[in-house]
């Protein structure tokens, strides 16, 4: 499911340029006490890893950048997307958000405007997406020392292709607790991604963002549309929406 949540700035806003941390702890501040602490300290999870299996995307709005003090200002309405498969957290999120009046952002003060639900759902192995914010794909390699290092792959890259499909596989069977159906997701940008870094608490990472064809199994294209692409997707990373059906 999708939440379409449009935000009104009564004046105007300003939020530190990487914001994805305060759009985090308003999400998790707008559902119960008990499904913030599941998902944020078990979530689903699969081998060594925990997925929180929702995802948000970048604002959407009136800004301008202030170089000076590295902010961003927001006048007039402000969107944001945020998809996730389960239930639960997106009619808490939801109705919270709906009867709020208002929500708290950095510090700034943001009416809500609109709460709008969507399903989301993807009836075609083959579509045409955008990242409406950066996805984040990358492989940790072992330096000679024993050292770690981390390679961040683009979308022109093969190997982004191959960790998008992994990555969604390994979601699904958090999610579902069994295998994902055959058949590989193919992806295939359609214009030169853009990189962004951002900073998130006390870690700079490096996302791309880009339209892109992708084509797989249904299930798993469904899988991308609601929990994102690639890592990092509770942080505000890899969030799909879709632009085109074939």
């Amino acid at each position: 499911m999708r939440l379409e949540i449009t935000f009104k700035a009564e004046k105007r806003v300003s939020l530190p340029i990487h914001y994805n941390y305060y759009l985090q702890g308003m999400i998790y501040r707008h559902i119960s006490k008990e499904l913030a602490t599941f998902l944020h300290d078990n979530g689903f999870p699969y081998e060594n890893r925990k997925f929180r299996l929702f995802c948000f995307s970048q604002l959407e709005g009136d800004s301008v950048y202030v170089k000076k003090n590295k902010r961003i200002e927001f006048d007039g309405l402000i969107k944001l997307n945020i998809t996730s498969p389960i239930p639960e957290f997106c009619q808490e999120l939801g109705n919270s958000l709906l009867f709020a009046e208002t929500v708290e952002l950095a510090n700034q003060t943001l009416k809500v405007q609109e709460v709008a639900a969507r399903s989301n759902r993807v009836i075609d192995s083959k579509g045409t997406f955008k990242l409406i914010s950066p996805a984040t794909v990358y492989s940790t390699l072992q330096r000679p020392d024993g050292g770690k290092y981390t390679v961040y792959h683009s979308p022109e890259e093969k190997e982004f292709e191959q960790q998008v499909d992994k990555n969604l596989r390994k979601k699904y069977m958090s999610l579902y607790g069994q295998e994902p159906p055959k058949g590989l997701v193919k992806t295939q940008p359609l214009n030169p991604s853009r990189q962004s870094v951002i900073y998130y608490k006390t870690s700079f990472i490096k996302g791309y963002s880009c339209q892109m064809q992708m084509e797989g199994p249904i299930q798993l294209l469904q899988m991308a549309m609601d929990t994102g692409i690639g890592s990092k997707n509770s942080q505000g990373f890899g969030c799909l929406k879709e632009i085109e059906r074939r």
